[in-house]
């Protein structure tokens, strides 16, 4: 499984093949029993919510999309859900506590799964003893249409964003999820998704964490502010920090800048985190509240900084000085919509 993240710099140069459409039952199996993400067909591309669609229980997709629906107590743990025909792991915290939740969102990169990123990033372990929700959707074929990256799902016009949203609509309903506290992280692939999702559903996030992975899209206007951080190593060879690339992204430093500008920020740039070589420098002057703050690896390459599973293998260093799912967390427990 991990093998072919070796493979990820190829990927991003041309389409996957589309692999059998699966049944919602072979997905699930094929997670629990061997960790792999299941690939759909053209078939399943343009799957629209109907109230005929369940989603993990007896509410329609009607009834959850409004809110009206139940909101049960969701058994701890992990657990496969299944939108239409596609699906996504739900990781309860232990001990749930009273009231509405925060929801993290955290996306796979390209070739990637729910499994596999949830192991690399130990967002499960962290919302046990933090006492959120974890959500990880499965993107069409391991990939995600962040605009400019990635095949197969750029090519075929996914609607990501409107996948997302469908996500969203879940939580709310079935997971006591707190509206004004949505959050979504991504790496690689993952994370151009995200930073799409800044643009175009800053209404619905508090805020975004891209992790290697810069601005994807050739607009964006966000109908809010929305508070950003972001991780980016100098020496990433996929996603590289002066842009360009595979990806055909701009630059770290430029999708930083262009942050800033959205969210109407006027303060300074400050160090708020210096270790080794992590350097964190956050603008905390924006617009609503929000920030926008960017840490970056020198000489880092295409990593996800502090992961419990160590380095990708033949992607570059990964800093041990900075973990960076903690850190997501801790922006994101602070920048709640007002």
């Amino acid at each position: 499984m991990r093998i072919r993240l070796c493979f990820i710099a190829l990927a991003l140069l041309a389409s996957c093949s589309t692999a059998p459409t699966p049944t919602p039952a072979a997905v699930a199996d094929s997670l629990v029993f061997s960790g792999q993400d299941g690939a759909l067909s053209s078939t399943d591309l343009a799957w629209t919510p109907s109230p005929s669609d369940t989603l993990a229980g007896s509410d329609s997709v009607a009834e959850t999309a409004s809110g009206s629906g139940s909101c049960p107590n969701l058994a701890p743990g992990s657990q496969i859900v299944t939108l239409g025909s596609r699906w996504m792991m739900v990781h309860v915290p232990k001990t749930v506590p009273p009231g509405p939740l925060p929801v993290v969102i955290v996306l796979h990169g390209v070739l990637d799964s729910p499994l596999t990123i949830e192991s690399e990033t130990g967002f499960s372990t962290l919302a046990d003893t933090e006492g959120f929700v974890a959500v990880y959707p499965s993107g069409v074929s391991a990939s995600w249409n962040g605009g400019l990256c990635c095949d197969p799902a750029k090519t075929l016009q996914i609607d990501d964003v409107g996948f997302i949203d469908q996500v969203l609509d879940w939580t709310l309903a079935h997971a006591c999820a707190d509206k004004k506290r949505l959050f979504v992280t991504g790496f690689s692939n993952g994370g151009f998704l995200a930073q799409r999702l800044g643009c175009e559903r800053a209404a619905r996030f508090a805020a975004i964490a891209p992790v290697s992975a810069t601005q994807g899209t050739l607009s964006c206007q966000p109908s809010e502010a929305v508070s950003v951080v972001e991780f980016h190593g100098t020496d990433d060879a996929v996603v590289p920090y002066a842009g360009g690339g595979l990806t055909a992204g701009l630059s770290v430093q430029a999708t930083f800048a262009n942050w800033q500008i959205r969210n109407q920020c006027k303060g300074s740039v400050d160090t708020v985190f210096q270790k080794g070589d992590a350097l964190c420098q956050h603008n905390a002057d924006c617009a609503s509240g929000s920030a926008v703050e960017l840490c970056v690896i020198s000489g880092g390459g295409h990593q996800w900084p502090g992961s419990p599973q160590g380095p990708l293998p033949a992607l570059g260093k990964m800093s041990t000085d900075i973990n960076a799912t903690a850190h997501i967390w801790s922006f994101f427990q602070a920048h709640a919509k007002p």
